[in-house]
C-alpha cells in the first residue's frame, strides 16, 4: 500500500465504522439495530467491488473462484491488512476458509466494553469488501467471520451458493 501509512489506513476504517455507527453502538452490539449492520457490510461491499474493478483493468478475469480466493489471500489481504492470509482450506468444492493469526487493523481495538463485539463489526467491513470482490467476479457466496475459539484465528467462511 504506497502513499498512505498502514496506521492512517486503519484508522480511516475503523473512522468509517464509527461513522456509520455513531452513538449507537450499543444497540448494534445487541443487534437491535440491524439497518447500521447492513451499512457497515454495504460500504465494505463498495470498496471491495472497486478494488475488484482496478484488478480486473490489471490482469484478464478470474475464470473460478478458486482463482478470486488466490488473489484474496494474497493480493487483497496485502493490500488491507499488510501481509498476505495466513491459511487457505478448503473443501475444493463449496466451502472456504481463510484464516489470519491476526487481523493488524483488529489488534488496535483498545481494550474497553464489548472489545470483540467491536472487533466483530469492524470485521464485518472487510466481510463486505471480501462479498464485493466475489461479486464482481460473478460468483454468489455466502461469506461470515469468525474468531475460531480453538486456535485463536480470525476466519472469514466462504460458502458457494
Amino acid at each position: 500500500m504506497s502513499g498512505v501509512s498502514v496506521d492512517v489506513y486503519d484508522l480511516m476504517c475503523f473512522e468509517m465504522v464509527n461513522s456509520i455507527v455513531g452513538n449507537n453502538w450499543d444497540n448494534v452490539v445487541h443487534m437491535k439495530d440491524t439497518e447500521t449492520v447492513k451499512k457497515i457490510e454495504s460500504f465494505g461491499h463498495s470498496i471491495g467491488y472497486r478494488w475488484a474493478e482496478i484488478k480486473k483493468i490489471k490482469s484478464p478475469a478470474w475464470n473460478s473462484l478458486d482463482e478470486v480466493i488466490r488473489d484474496i489471500c494474497s493480493e487483497f489481504w496485502a493490500d488491507v491488512f499488510g501481509v498476505e492470509s495466513a491459511s487457505l482450506h478448503t473443501d475444493n468444492t463449496s466451502i472456504f476458509v481463510i484464516s489470519s493469526p491476526s487481523l493488524r487493523p483488529l489488534l488496535k481495538i483498545r481494550p474497553q466494553e464489548h472489545r470483540e463485539d467491536r472487533m466483530r463489526y469492524y470485521a464485518l467491513f472487510y466481510k463486505g469488501m471480501i462479498d464485493g470482490i466475489i461479486s464482481l467476479a460473478g460468483f454468489l457466496v455466502s461469506t461470515s467471520f469468525r474468531k475460531n475459539r480453538n486456535s485463536g484465528e480470525y476466519e472469514f467462511i466462504i460458502s458457494t451458493l
